[in-house]
């Protein structure tokens, strides 16, 4: 037999991994793939400065765009609303699966860029308006557009501020949103898919669920954006309740019941209600509920409070208005 060959020795070195460059989340991908490389080079061309202050922090990264688009389960037959449109990064992932995109953005600074940025895409609309007045409902203009969609689904970068009161306008039966996929500041995702038992549950948890389910998909780091904001992301599915907990007649007092007895919420139910109902019905109340007096809000279920929000009569406030914010 033969002697076995050697492998001669390679003459280049591997470079050190610790010089080498990473692909980190959210920065624009090597090679100039895409309209996203040179992003950031236009708008200081536009002369565009962003503005953290009105949630401005921009994902780039297409991977994460269209595992976002993915996640919508989007075809040719889908409309879609966008709350943000930024720079249209988001956008053109959007209009290149879907047959159409209404897209809504408030700052007009950024509008007249978007509108160059998207300029080949005939199926997009483009429209810079308020979203929400001063009570936190839909504005006219923009209830109309959407209600214009008729059916369709909702895929954004929510800008955190109005992230609440906006989810709670769209997931409602006035409307036909069948599904939604939005990236959120992680805290509110958290809470909104909180389950009883836990510190995060509470009442937007229990507001948004007597519609809507909440299913946490995967967390961004504060450099999968640009600029990086100061929290951490999630990116969360949300789809409407096959049954929901109730009627639209019955969701202002069990919204009403939910944010009582949240405001002191270490506070035994038994006590709570006790300070409503008064002795007799409080051990009532305790009974079809199907709690213990020992219990607190926070181990509640839904329905626990969907039976007290049936079967007692708005009480007199005696908390101090509607309870705790959101």
């Amino acid at each position: 037999m033969g002697r076995a060959l050697k492998r001669k020795p390679s003459r280049h070195k591997k470079s050190p991994a610790r010089g080498r460059k990473k692909e980190g989340l959210g920065r624009d991908l090597p090679g100039g793939r895409g309209p996203e490389a040179g992003l950031f080079q236009r708008l200081k061309r536009a002369g565009l400065v962003l503005r953290p202050s009105l949630g401005q922090h921009f994902l780039t990264d297409r991977r994460i765009l269209e595992a976002i688009a993915a996640a919508a389960q989007l075809s040719r037959a889908d409309r879609i609303l966008e709350v943000g449109t930024g720079a249209g990064t988001l956008t053109r992932v959007l209009a290149e699966r879907a047959g159409h995109v209404v897209t809504l953005e408030v700052d007009e600074r950024l509008v007249e860029f978007a509108r160059q940025e998207l300029a080949g895409f005939a199926n997009v609309r483009l429209l810079s308006w308020n979203l929400l007045d001063g009570k936190g409902n839909l504005v006219p203009e923009v209830a109309s557009a959407i209600g214009d969609l008729e059916r369709f689904k909702l895929v954004a970068n929510l800008p955190y501020q109005i992230a609440t009161p906006l989810l709670l306008n769209l997931f409602s039966p006035r409307l036909c949103l069948p599904l939604g996929v939005v990236t959120l500041q992680k805290e509110l995702a958290d809470r909104l898919s909180a389950r009883p038992g836990t510190k995060d549950y509470g009442p937007a948890t229990l507001i948004l669920g007597y519609w809507a389910e909440v299913e946490p998909l995967w967390t961004l780091p504060p450099g999968a954006f640009r600029p990086p904001p100061q929290v951490t992301s999630r990116v969360v599915r949300l789809r409407p309740r096959a049954r929901p907990l109730g009627t639209a007649e019955e969701f202002p007092r069990f919204c009403s019941w939910v944010k009582r007895l949240f405001s002191q919420r270490r506070k035994q139910i038994g006590g709570r209600l006790r300070e409503f109902l008064g002795i007799p019905a409080s051990r009532e109340a305790v009974q079809w509920m199907e709690v213990q007096p020992e219990d607190r809000p926070e181990d509640l279920p839904p329905e626990a409070f969907m039976a007290l929000a049936r079967k007692v009569p708005q009480p007199r406030d005696r908390v101090g208005g509607q309870g705790s914010d959101l």
